[in-house]
This record gives C-alpha cells, sequence and structure tokens, in this order.
C-alpha cells in the first residue's frame, strides 16, 4: 500500500438549485488525470445539475436528502468514499458544507492510495455491451447478487467479465455497509 499526504482539497461548488457554479483548479487537475477529458471541462458542467453527475437513483436520492437537511440545518457532513482509476484505488474524505446564499461546497481531498493491476472494466472509453453491472458509489464495490459485495478485480473473476464479448457498463447504487455507514454519519450530523 503506498500512502501520501492529503493533496490540495478538490472543491466544486453548487447553488440553490443544486447547479454546479464553480470547480477548483484542483478539481480540474484531478479530472484530467483521471482520463476525463473535455467531459470535465468547466465549459462543459458549469451551470449543469449536479444530479446529471450523480448515477443511480439511490446514490441520488441519498445526496438529495443530506443537501435538504444541509441547507436547513446548516451542518457539515463528512463521508468517505473512493474514486478509483484502472491502476489505483483511491480513498477520500468528501465534506459537504453550507455557504452563503443556500450554495454548497463540496470539497475532496485524498486520504491515501493503493496501487493495483490496471482493473480494464474501470477504463473509460471502452466499448461496452448493454448489460449492466452495479458498483457501489462510495467503496467501489460490484455487486455479485443481492447483499455481496466485492472489489472490482475480483467481481471481473466472479462474473466472468473477460469471457464476454464486450465488457458491461457500470450502474451506480449504494452497498448495503455504505449505505448505513452514510446514514450513520447522516444520524451523527443532524440528530
Amino acid at each position: 500500500m503506498k500512502s501520501r499526504e492529503p493533496v490540495s482539497k478538490c472543491i466544486h461548488i453548487i447553488d440553490k438549485l443544486d447547479r454546479i457554479i464553480s470547480v477548483s483548479e484542483s478539481w480540474l487537475l484531478f479530472a484530467q488525470e483521471n482520463q476525463a477529458g473535455e467531459s470535465c471541462h468547466p465549459d462543459k458542467i458549469i451551470n449543469r445539475p449536479i444530479w446529471d453527475f450523480i448515477d443511480g437513483d439511490e446514490t441520488q436520492q441519498f445526496y438529495e436528502i443530506i443537501l435538504k437537511n444541509i441547507r436547513t440545518e446548516h451542518k457539515t457532513v463528512t463521508l468517505p468514499f473512493r474514486c478509483d482509476a484502472p491502476e489505483k484505488r483511491r480513498y477520500l474524505e468528501l465534506k459537504i458544507t453550507p455557504i452563503q446564499q443556500e450554495n454548497i461546497e463540496f470539497a475532496s481531498s485524498i486520504i491515501h492510495e493503493e496501487l493495483r493491476d490496471a482493473v480494464k472494466i474501470l477504463e473509460l472509453g471502452i466499448a461496452r455491451s448493454d448489460k449492466l453491472i452495479r458498483m457501489c458509489s462510495m467503496c467501489k464495490k460490484v455487486e455479485l447478487s443481492e447483499n455481496t459485495w466485492v472489489e472490482a478485480e475480483s467481481a471481473v473473476i466472479s462474473l466472468k467479465l473477460f469471457e464476454q464479448s464486450k465488457l458491461p457498463q457500470i450502474s451506480h447504487g449504494l452497498c448495503t455497509e455504505c449505505f448505513k455507514l452514510g446514514m450513520s454519519e447522516f444520524e451523527k450530523t443532524f440528530t
């Protein structure tokens, strides 16, 4: 495991209508490092709803609840999450903070990274089939069956993904463990 000091915070801010109104330079650098290309350039995301970038009904509902309570209670929520690349696991901390005029700041910092052999299922820009696999939005584990979630490397083997002509698309949700963790953080903050 390779550990390092937290990097500059990657920040984006949404307005009271949940539209992205600004991103930090470190956010853009992080997006470029992850081969997000032009799709994450500020010209492509500023004034768009944050919901265009949060995949999965469960995940959107989770964040809707959090944002509503942040705006009414004026408290910060801190959540652990991962933002993996094909060749590394990244463990981050996300602070969601109310700021002026019902705007909300999302500030993420890398806590540590772990190098791994590249996991092709996580690569961007490759041809995909119509089939879907579900990945947890917070921990990046893949669902094998109801309540059984494993790391992407294990999912590739268990689901025999490389025996298929094309890799499946990835949809997102929340695994049971991360949902409980998120709700626990929510309850600590708002009750």
